[in-house]
């Protein structure tokens, strides 16, 4: 099950019981203590990343996307856990993987869900009262 163990929530729950277990002294933020330059949570999210991206190749080659663009947890957790992702999928893709960006400001909902009003607001071939031939 990929959320018991790649979600944010996961990712937060093993670094809390590396900081827990070990007795670590780093910000209680994973990718603070990452951005920080914290090994065990660089190690996390590196290890996190490759894992994802190994996934995910397998998604791509599986669907054949034109593009593959990550948001959430990608974002959030930074360069670290995106240069991860992004160097598995490109060792791990049977072809040459499709484009892959990342969501930095982490509004793509917002950019949908916005075109999908703009498109419906714009359909001017279901303009109620004007039936289809």
């Amino acid at each position: 099950n990929w959320e018991s163990v790649l979600s944010e929530w996961s990712l937060i729950a093993q670094w809390d019981k590396v900081l827990k277990e070990n007795n670590h002294k780093a910000p209680a933020d994973l990718a603070e203590a990452a951005e920080a330059g914290d090994a065990y949570a660089a190690n996390l999210l590196r290890t996190s990343g490759r894992e994802l991206g190994l996934r995910i190749a397998t998604l791509i080659d599986l669907v054949d996307p034109e593009i593959v663009v990550f948001g959430g947890e990608a974002v959030r957790f930074g360069p670290i856990y995106a240069t991860a992702i992004h160097e598995a999928v490109n060792k791990y893709s049977f072809e040459s993987p499709p484009k892959i960006e990342f969501d930095w400001d982490n509004n793509l909902w917002v950019r949908g869900a916005s075109a999908l009003a703009v498109q419906r607001f714009f359909d001017f071939e279901s303009v109620p009262g004007v039936r289809r031939a």
